[in-house]
């Protein structure tokens, strides 16, 4: 047997048993944590699924929720023959447990393509390894496949996203910017933050090609994409009377006003809100919660669409009328963002019966949790590695790390304008592809200085 043919062999069965090992880390996660982690939003989520039997137009085109996450639901429903049952009833847990090991399985899968991408931009493959054991035991992410939310299904779908702008780093041909759209409104639809992320990814592509012909495609695709959201939200209009993506959105907007005291002078052409934010601030304490400022104003004003159209209006007011003091927030938000973990999200860990297996757990908690800190050198690693992909002809390793650079960056920003709380759950979805651009970062820094100080000499 060849030498290289027994590497193959050697690398392929250490890779076997790391996807082994993480699969187990899982399985025995999922079944001695207790119930499921369905937090108030999975309700929204089902709520979606079951509209979808009766008038899948408007459950499509929803004011409340976009599809992607409730239609997943559905199909692992179809495919199990789960019948749709009432929320919280034993047969709705019974199906959702599909769909937590399908989330599962799919996790897994995003690791598989990460390893090869990794593989793909030159990381040796030792090294590609103990990544993917790494990211792949980390159970502030795994923990989130267990849960009837999106967080876990669009961390996979980001990873297929840097997967298909890979592709057009070798190649921007029309098919595969055809697919890159499609994945772009597949994200879209899971997770309407990243509603504008291919603006802030495409360019690189231009920037890594330096060729009109690739610019011109590039520029094409990016006024096709204008068209999806504004397809989205003209549905919305027509069938909703509400011209925007989701309510949500415009309520995690008055979250951060609540929240940070921001000033809502701005805000007097809409009374309704601007007199009962000033009421509930002068009678009452909490307003860390919108949702308790909503039910306190009005408990029935979640089906109200005029109400909920004059908060959109009044949100925007707020942010163009007060823009230091709302950028001054989000920018002291940026630590809870990279640092906050809410316990409560890993709370089956407590209710592992064995204390060797809880044991275990908790030290992986506590390790992962331990390093958050180096998301730190996120931003003064972005800034080194774009200034010197604009200063070098066509890298692909650079023009990879600012695409993950950029993702991380375009999440951090929207997730902290357009929310107020839950920022660890804000931010899994691009917790693989910070934690590589953190360290390949580091690693590219290191080699600029070596490099650095042997021309000196």
């Amino acid at each position: 047997m060849s030498r290289i043919r027994y590497s193959t062999i050697v690398s392929g069965i250490i890779f076997i048993i790391i996807l082994t090992a993480v699969f187990l880390l899982r399985y025995f996660y999922l079944r001695n944590a207790g119930e499921l982690l369905t937090p108030p939003d999975s309700t929204g989520y089902y709520e979606r699924v079951e509209e979808f039997t009766t008038s899948p137009l408007t459950a499509f085109f929803s004011e409340y929720r976009t599809p992607g996450y409730p239609l997943f639901i559905l199909s692992i429903f179809k495919l199990t023959g789960t019948a749709i049952a009432p929320v919280w009833s034993p047969a709705f847990f019974r199906g959702m447990e599909a769909v937590v090991f399908t989330q599962t399985l799919i996790g897994i899968a995003g690791l598989i393509l990460l390893t090869y991408i990794c593989l793909r931009v030159g990381i040796p493959k030792s090294v590609s390894y103990v990544f993917i054991l790494f990211t792949g035991a980390n159970i502030l992410l795994f923990t989130w496949e267990r849960s009837i939310l999106g967080e876990s299904l669009s961390t996979t779908v980001l990873i297929l996203y840097v997967y298909l702008f890979l592709l057009l780093l070798d190649k921007a041909t029309i098919r595969k910017l055809f697919l890159f759209t499609l994945i772009s409104i597949v994200l879209f639809l899971v997770r309407p933050i990243f509603i504008v992320l291919p603006f802030a990814v495409l360019p690189i592509v231009g920037m890594y090609h330096r060729s009109k012909t690739v610019t011109n495609k590039v520029l094409l695709f990016m006024a096709i994409w204008l068209l999806i959201p504004l397809i989205y939200m003209n549905a919305n209009t027509i069938l909703h009377g509400y011209s925007g993506v989701n309510h949500i959105n415009d309520i995690n907007v008055l979250g951060r006003i609540l929240a940070h005291d921001l000033p809502i002078n701005s805000g007097k052409d809409v009374p309704y809100f601007y007199n009962n934010v000033n009421n509930f601030r002068t009678n009452h304490g909490d307003t860390s919660m919108p949702y308790i400022f909503l039910n306190y104003i009005d408990p029935t004003i979640y089906g109200n669409t005029l109400r909920l159209n004059e908060l959109q209006k009044f949100d925007g007011q707020i942010m163009l009328g007060a823009p230091l003091p709302f950028l001054e927030s989000v920018i002291a938000d940026v630590p809870t963002m990279l640092l906050h973990t809410d316990f409560t999200d890993i709370t089956g860990i407590q209710t592992i019966q064995s204390p060797r297996i809880r044991s275990f757990y908790q030290m992986l908690f506590t390790f992962y949790h331990s390093i958050k800190p180096l998301t730190f050198l996120f931003l003064p690693l972005f800034l080194f590695i774009f200034f010197k992909l604009m200063h070098t002809k066509k890298n692909i390793w650079l023009a990879f790390l600012t695409c993950l650079g950029s993702i991380t960056l375009y999440q951090i920003v929207v997730a902290l304008v357009f929310g107020y709380a839950e920022f660890d759950r804000l931010i899994i979805p691009i917790e693989p592809l910070l934690y590589l651009f953190c360290f390949a970062g580091i690693w590219e820094f290191i080699q600029t200085v070596k490099q650095s100080i042997y021309r000196t000499r």
